[in-house]
């Protein structure tokens, strides 16, 4: 899903917000999700989505610190599911909320995309923002590492091969820090 916001009026406006939300039917859902810290990337855990919300997101401009822009969704049977990918363009956030009504069983919201949180983009007349890029796709029998494969094959196709070989990057802060 690519989204671009134009302002074709004639005086300015400001994005305070601007999440694209899918909603899932009703139903008992769980909620795949990663933390993610320096030395302990990827940490993922299902999570029972059962009342209120769960917010994954970024901040100052770091694409993983704290959580990674990635959450599966599936119903409790685990059968299968959907996976949400923002490919970042600043910070990005990802919310997912339990919705009840008349006492049924909760229904899923995912809005995922630009954070919201002191967002505030001037928009002048003609001028357009390109929202950062979601992408869905299914989650085999439920389980995200036969995602994966699928993932990767789709941007391996998407995105061109390099033509020289990638540079040595000296990074001092692997292991040690700034402990050289």
């Amino acid at each position: 899903r690519r989204d671009v916001i134009r302002n074709s009026g004639k005086r300015p406006f400001a994005i305070h917000r601007a999440l694209p939300r899918l909603t899932f039917s009703c139903g008992d859902y769980e909620l795949y999700c990663q933390r993610s810290r320096w030395g302990h990337e990827n940490q993922g855990e299902w999570l029972p989505l059962h009342a209120g919300s769960i917010e994954l997101s970024s901040k100052w401009g770091r694409s993983t610190e704290g959580s990674t822009p990635y959450c599966c969704l599936r119903p409790r049977d685990g059968a299968r599911g959907v996976v949400v990918h923002v490919v970042p363009r600043g910070n990005w956030m990802i919310r997912v909320a339990a919705r009840s009504t008349a006492n049924k069983l909760p229904y899923a919201v995912v809005e995922a995309g630009l954070s919201d949180e002191d967002l505030r983009i001037e928009l002048k007349a003609g001028e357009e923002f390109i929202l950062p890029e979601i992408l869905l796709q299914a989650l085999p029998a439920g389980d995200p590492r036969l995602a994966a494969p699928h993932l990767h094959d789709f941007l391996n196709n998407r995105l061109p091969a390099p033509r020289l070989p990638a540079p040595v990057v000296y990074n001092n802060w692997l292991d040690r820090l700034d402990d050289i």
